[in-house]
């Protein structure tokens, strides 16, 4: 399955959906280590896509680094108009 996500990132670069699939991938096999790195890869040599920053937020989370989950909201609050979603995450 992986080789399948790769391949079709490098068909598609700038599809957020190979990249969030990947991830999940790496997620569900217990390497979030990778999707972040792949996450965070896309959003600076592709594009800024609200659904990878939030998934970014989510990894971070899981993983305790709170910090930097709060910093990828406001970056995805930046961007756009914050949700009421994002903005009670950003309260707690």
């Amino acid at each position: 399955a992986e080789m399948a996500f790769k391949i079709s990132l490098n068909l598609k670069p700038g599809l957020d959906d190979a990249v969030i699939s990947l991830a999940k991938h790496y997620l569900k096999n217990k390497k979030p280590a990778p999707a972040r790195a792949l996450c965070e890869e896309f959003q600076k040599n592709e594009r800024f896509s609200s659904r990878v920053a939030e998934l970014i937020t989510d990894i971070h989370t899981q993983n305790g680094n709170l910090d930097q989950a709060y910093e990828q909201m406001e970056t995805l609050a930046g961007n756009f108009e914050p949700s009421i979603d994002l903005k009670l995450k950003m309260a707690l």
